[in-house]
């Protein structure tokens, strides 16, 4: 069972067995093609001009599982718009403009920065064995006619 809550919750079943790895960074720092995932950028500094937070939570099999601290940040390099600081589940989203972003935005860099994790590559590629139930602020999502990963990340505050 996965479960993404309050933002999304996931919940499959699947006898393959997950590993997760709780504090993971970008390996290469001075390669390029970190700097922008998914059309968000990793910036010297970070961005104030749209700042809201998102809570992210992971249960599979009825175990939580930590979103990783330094989701998106390059020590000494530049962080990413959509970031984590600690494995609280909350992710930062700190851009230059305001607009619209996606679960599936903040898997992508999750990825980068975890890519020999399974739990994420799967949930990056939509490819999860078995079955999936979404959540947002408690109410399901239908998962055969919406992309859990196009959901948007919606400030926590406005959440009921």
């Amino acid at each position: 069972m996965i479960v993404f809550y309050p933002l999304v919750s996931l919940m499959g079943t699947s006898s393959s067995q997950y590993y997760y790895h709780a504090y993971a960074q970008a390996t290469d720092s001075t390669n390029d093609t970190l700097l922008t995932i998914d059309g968000i950028e990793c910036a010297r500094t970070e961005q104030f001009a749209f700042h809201i937070h998102t809570q992210l939570n992971i249960t599979i099999n009825n175990q939580s599982y930590p979103i990783p601290a330094g989701v998106g940040i390059i020590p000494n390099n530049c962080i990413y718009w959509l970031h984590t600081h600690d494995d609280s589940g909350l992710i930062h989203i700190e851009s230059p403009i305001e607009k619209e972003f996606t679960l599936g935005q903040f898997l992508q860099i999750w990825n980068k920065f975890n890519s020999s994790d399974a739990l994420v590559q799967n949930l990056t590629d939509n490819s999860i064995n078995g079955s999936l139930l979404a959540f947002v602020d408690d109410a399901q999502i239908d998962t055969n006619n919406t992309d859990y990963r196009n959901l948007a990340l919606i400030d926590q505050s406005n959440l009921s």
